[in-house]
């Protein structure tokens, strides 16, 4: 997980852990919590899969009708999100995108959930694509490098609306290959801002990125918004 840019308070934040398969060796387990906290199903990751082998698995009961991320979500105590209509929300493919997505920017706004995997989404209810569009700001990120992806890609649009951003597999450009680029925070603060039509929304947001970009030294930070100060 270090080597995929994640850091230990992103690691604890969301509850990952370590297992042992009997035909994977090592995994990286990763629960699925609901927004009352209660874990429904355990996802694993295995760290070095044997060839003709998923590298995939989850243990036997678990449950993913939900969307993974909610231990990042700023919610209120009956489960519905802070000021969503002030925030931007990311919904990206597996986990470890929602994580990295998580990681660089939620300090300036910048919420995320992920789907899981892209079959998931025809599962998805008319009743969470109400909820996700509380949000004020979405961006749909998907992987479109196949023609099902793309399928998918155009179910989860219709569902969420927003911005829709496809990552190049090809190029290795998802999320967390970003993250380890240094330039994720910097590609989402310039897609929500794209979006905004209003000076005062615009503002608040360069202000919420300048002050992520003063904390983590991250200059890039300052090139992105230097276009809405003028």
């Amino acid at each position: 997980l270090v080597g995929r840019g994640l850091t230990l308070d992103t690691i604890k934040r969301f509850g990952l852990g370590a297992d042992r398969h009997k035909d994977l060796g090592p995994v990286v387990t990763i629960p699925w919590v609901t927004r009352d906290g209660v874990v429904v199903g355990v996802k694993t990751r295995a760290v070095n899969p044997p060839d003709g082998h998923d590298k995939n698995h989850s243990y036997t009961g678990s449950s993913f009708g939900i969307l993974y991320g909610s231990q990042g979500l700023p919610l209120h105590s009956d489960g519905q999100p802070v000021a969503p209509d002030l925030r931007c929300l990311v919904v990206v493919e597996g986990e470890i995108n929602a994580l990295s997505v998580w990681q660089s920017c939620q300090g300036f706004g910048v919420d995320v959930l992920s789907v899981g995997a892209q079959s998931s989404v025809v599962n998805m209810t008319d009743g969470q694509g109400r909820w996700l569009r509380q949000w004020g700001c979405r961006l749909v990120w998907l992987d479109e490098d196949k023609p099902k992806g793309i399928d998918f890609a155009d179910h989860l649009h219709n569902l969420v609306g927003g911005l829709r951003f496809a990552s190049s597999m090809a190029a290795g450009l998802d999320a967390n290959d970003l993250l380890c680029h240094g330039v994720l925070g910097r590609l989402v603060a310039g897609l929500w801002l794209r979006q905004l039509d209003d000076d005062q929304s615009r503002l608040s947001v360069v202000w919420a990125v300048q002050d992520v970009a003063r904390q983590t030294g991250d200059t890039g930070l300052y090139g992105v918004v230097a276009q809405y100060l003028t």
